[in-house]
């Protein structure tokens, strides 16, 4: 099975993420691990795509992260997308929130050497890109999706999330293609 999570930063990607690895046992990846490097800085574009291209050739997988340009090849090779639609201010509260439990320390689902910070220029970008992102990016993801002939769920709460999660747990054969 090849489930791709998507969503703004906060939706909840890593933590649906995870929650499927236990229980489906398929291996995880999270893309932030391969789109940083230590210090935050960004990966070069190239081998980003060709890590990206290799994640998505493998038998099963579980990805969760964004990388919209990259996101043709990861829909293609998906049995199940799911769309974390969450409202923006939640996104904005977990964000906030994961930087201040987690102040000066490292949180699954990034490289090490990647620190939660507050305050910093960087964060407060990042804050914007989550306020912006239903602006900038949800209309050009929404017809992505609505091309696709593969399965696609979208969330937009935390109900859904458990629905999906109790569906997939009680599916027998979960690798279909």
């Amino acid at each position: 099975m090849k489930i791709a999570i998507i969503g703004n930063g906060g939706s909840g990607k890593t933590t649906l993420a995870l929650t499927l690895h236990k229980k489906l046992n398929i291996p995880l990846h999270h893309l932030d691990q391969y789109q940083w490097k230590p210090g935050w800085q960004r990966t070069d574009r190239t081998e980003l795509e060709i890590i990206h291209k290799e994640l998505c050739d493998r038998d099963s997988w579980i990805i969760e992260g964004l990388a919209i340009r990259l996101f043709p090849y990861r829909f293609q090779k998906a049995d199940l997308i799911i769309f974390l639609n969450i409202p923006i201010y939640i996104c904005l509260w977990r964000v906030i929130k994961r930087a201040i439990l987690h102040w000066g320390n490292v949180v699954v689902g990034v490289p090490e050497g990647c620190k939660q910070r507050l305050f910093s220029l960087q964060f407060l970008q990042f804050l914007g890109w989550v306020l912006n992102f239903n602006k900038q990016y949800k209309s050009h993801i929404m017809h992505m999706l609505q091309e696709l002939e593969s399965n696609v769920v979208y969330v937009s709460c935390e109900k859904e999330m458990q629905n999906v999660v109790e569906k997939l747990s009680g599916q027998r054969d979960l690798s279909h293609r």
